[in-house]
């Protein structure tokens, strides 16, 4: 196996890495912290940083633990389903480059604006909510239960963080309803950037999609500030 094979193959193992010490810095010390007033559940700068760890523990399931004959089952599944040629044969090397673009870059820096603006930093949740949603349509539709590629933190990660980000929002004061709106309607919009990459695929290439990707990446940061310059939302970190 040649370096670009094993590189292909190690960026979810890596991600594990980063998972593990961005645990270690979230519950065991105060670095990622907002406020001290509130416990770490209710702190909307900790929240932020918290679907990063989550998100990178659910990229290993679904591509580092799923691997057969030196190929992602989870990709394999787009070749044997036809969903890749109806999109214009995805390249492979698009599936990890959208998940390290969106998850090891995107979501930090959303995260440390978080201790700024809630709403950008916490819009990954509306993010975490439709690939949960995606996961379980996913399992009505294919069967294969908890050995599908991602379902164990796709249904028992995502779908109760976001329902205890929506209570802490409603419950805390660093943002009113149409900031928590704000955050999931950005949410969704970065993950619908996702699926938008399948069309371009289809309509110019694989190159095109490629180089659309990043910019995907960074659409729920751009959507929650629009969002925030025209909605207004009430926000209070202090």
């Amino acid at each position: 196996m040649g370096f670009s094979e094993v590189a292909y193959l190690a960026w979810p193992w890596i991600g594990l890495g980063g998972a593990v010490v961005l645990f270690i810095l979230l519950f065991a010390t105060d670095w990622l912290r907002g406020r001290s007033d509130v416990g770490r559940w209710r702190d909307p700068a900790w929240l932020a940083w918290l679907p990063v760890p989550v998100y990178l523990c659910h990229v290993f399931e679904e591509y580092g633990m799923h691997v057969t004959d030196g190929q992602f089952d989870l990709v394999r599944s787009f070749v044997d389903t036809g969903i890749g040629t109806r999109f214009g044969g995805l390249p492979d090397t698009i599936f990890p480059e959208i998940n390290i673009a969106i998850i090891f870059v995107a979501f930090p820096i959303a995260a440390w604006l978080g201790r700024k603006n809630p709403v950008i930093g916490l819009m990954s949740y509306g993010f975490m909510l439709v690939n949960g949603l995606t996961h379980i349509a996913g399992t009505v539709a294919l069967g294969g239960g908890l050995v599908q590629p991602g379902n164990v933190t796709g249904l028992f990660c995502f779908i109760p963080l976001f329902v205890w980000f929506v209570y802490a929002s409603v419950k805390g004061s660093f943002m009113d309803g149409k900031g928590l709106i704000c955050a999931i309607s950005a949410g969704v919009v970065q993950h619908l950037g996702v699926f938008s990459v399948y069309a371009v695929n289809l309509a110019a290439g694989n190159v095109a999609a490629m180089v659309w990707t990043p910019f995907m990446a960074f659409l729920g940061i751009a959507v929650a500030w629009l969002l925030c310059k025209v909605a207004k939302p009430k926000i209070c970190m202090a």
